[in-house]
């Protein structure tokens, strides 16, 4: 059955537009697995508090987040932006990925260009905050530059960090995505 949204089909549309624009712009991002434990908890309150139309529903998310945790893992071998399913052009956007565990709960974007930085953080999804005043992106900027130097490199120099980084994402959505299974008294799938 699916999702039932109203409007569906224009945040699809919108989605889509957001995930071809992202992969044209060069990347630099700083990613840690609380990241994902942050979605899968809202995932399992949905789930315990039958939130859901269709117990279906839940576990196609499950099995989405597990074709987007592949993809993330494709880009970062990669280095380059391609959309999911596609491979990366010769003049694709630069996607370098990196893992740091220092700022657990923190989820911010930091975007830079010729005229200005802006900040975008979480307030409390899906809200979000965005702040332009110049010294505050400075010092989100400078922070920023010191996390990259303790990060651990998840590209083609950081296979092993990048298995293991990767191989923890799988297993904490296997761990997830059984627990709802059970909540929903469904069989437990096996996402490998």
């Amino acid at each position: 059955m699916g999702f039932q949204i109203n409007g569906k089909g224009n945040i699809l549309k919108q989605a889509k537009r957001l995930v071809d624009h992202y992969s044209y712009i060069d990347t630099t991002e700083m990613w840690n697995e609380y990241v994902l434990s942050s979605l899968l908890h809202q995932l399992l309150y949905v789930a315990k508090s039958k939130l859901y139309e269709d117990k279906e529903d839940i576990l196609m998310v499950c099995d989405d987040i597990k074709k987007l945790i592949d993809h993330l893992d494709e880009m970062a071998f990669a280095e380059k932006h391609f959309l999911p399913l596609g491979s990366p052009l010769e003049n694709a956007a630069s996607f370098k990925l990196y893992n740091n565990v220092t700022m657990q709960n923190n989820i911010f974007i930091l975007m830079e260009n010729t005229l200005r930085k802006e900040v975008y953080t979480v307030l409390n999804t899906p809200n979000y905050m965005k702040i332009t005043d110049p010294q505050i992106t400075s010092y989100i900027y400078q922070l920023t530059k010191k996390l990259l130097k303790r990060a651990e490199p998840l590209g083609r120099d950081g296979e092993r960090n990048r298995k293991l980084f990767f191989d923890r994402l799988h297993e904490k959505l296997k761990f997830y995505t059984s627990e709802i299974s059970y909540l929903i008294g469904r069989p437990s799938r096996i996402l490998t």
